[in-house]
């Protein structure tokens, strides 16, 4: 009886021991962080066989095997994880080639094992010889919409190109559509920005892209502006028959039921090519002439209600618009934010029609 008396303290006493892991607080979105590397970052002269990393937390890589590259490449590259430590190997038989900097980019694919944070852009980077390529080329991709620049893939292009559109180095923008290289050596560059659809690691003719040729690495980081297009230009629907059924009432109204506009169009160099939707079907199409100065075009009688505008700048005046080529080496006509506006009955108005800046005229928008 004594014993047991002793054993159920004992098992007491264990109980007041065990910790249970706290309930709530924030969540960590902290990414893992480096505590050892081999070589280290910049590492001259050298021409080993492995690199290793070690992380403050356990980690994963589920998407390693497709996001990682190295540049010159290195043959029969494969890695294993064991818990905090990411080890990356390469054939013992390769012979490296003489003062090379040499780089393994793996991407966003290391992450926790717990919360899955990415650790961002991580790469490694060393020379075979006494010296590291350290130019650098910084970009902005304007046009992408916000949720899509994340996903993009941003690749430089060695010259000559040969055609292949996987880039010698690769990285993906930020959330703000920024990107950045370093470690480059003095070259010049195509530089192209895709999203890779169908997870194959290169461009493919009918993926969205944007591309700037002839970019230069560079001591500073002065960004250049590398334009995208997400997604052709479409023309509003023409309803022949709500066109026609409106044009006829508008005929019979007389001053007080309709709008009288002047649209004030700001300087441009080329021509607009422009459709002024009413939200019953009615459209229009015009084209609107270059000007060195704001221009108010003649008095339109408009039917009261919502409007939007869409249209194009038309570069070659072809009344159509063109699309971007690689191969041509032009750029995609420039297609305007849509624009809303309300006029009603027994107005007479200038409206400005403007060119603010995307995020501008988009929160203008909401509002209605």
């Amino acid at each position: 009886m004594q014993y047991s008396v002793r054993f159920i303290a004992f098992l007491a006493l264990l109980g007041c021991a065990v910790q249970n892991q706290p309930q709530g607080g924030a969540k960590d979105e902290t990414p893992p962080v480096i505590l050892e590397r081999s070589p280290e970052l910049g590492a001259l002269n050298f021409r080993g066989h492995q690199a290793v990393l070690v992380f403050d937390e356990y980690i994963e890589a589920p998407k390693l095997r497709g996001e990682m590259k190295s540049t010159p490449e290195l043959e029969e590259l494969a890695f294993e994880i064991k818990g905090k430590r990411l080890e990356l190997n390469w054939s013992k038989s390769q012979v490296l080639e003489a003062n090379r900097t040499y780089r393994i980019d793996l991407g966003d694919a290391v992450q926790d094992l717990n919360e899955r944070n990415p650790h961002k852009h991580l790469q490694l980077v060393w020379s075979t010889g006494s010296y590291i390529d350290s130019l650098r080329l910084d970009g902005h991709i304007a046009g992408a919409p916000a949720g899509l620049l994340e996903k993009l893939t941003v690749a430089l292009l060695e010259l000559p190109f040969d055609s292949t559109f996987c880039g010698t180095f690769n990285t993906s923008p930020s959330k703000e559509g920024t990107f950045s290289f370093s470690y480059l050596p003095v070259d010049t560059f195509h530089v192209i920005a895709f999203e890779d659809v169908n997870f194959n690691g290169s461009w493919d003719a009918t993926e969205p892209f944007g591309f700037s040729k002839n970019q230069a690495s560079r001591s500073d980081s002065l960004p250049f502006e590398l334009p995208f297009v997400a997604a052709p230009f479409e023309a509003p629907v023409w309803d022949s028959l709500a066109v026609d059924s409106i044009e006829a009432v508008l005929d019979t109204m007389v001053e007080s039921e309709v709008a009288v506009v002047r649209f004030e169009v700001p300087p441009h160099s080329a021509e607009w090519v422009v459709w002024l939707a009413h939200s019953s079907g009615w459209i229009s199409k015009e084209t609107w002439a270059p000007s060195a100065d704001t221009i108010t075009l003649s008095a339109r009688t408009l039917l009261p209600g919502k409007y939007t505008l869409h249209g194009f700048i038309d570069a070659n005046s072809n009344g159509t618009w063109d699309a971007s080529s690689f191969e041509e080496n032009r750029q995609a006509e420039e297609i305007l934010i849509p624009q809303k506006f309300e006029f009603k009955a027994h107005w007479e108005v200038n409206q400005p029609v403007a060119l603010p800046k995307a995020e501008e005229i988009r929160a203008e928008n909401e509002k209605d």
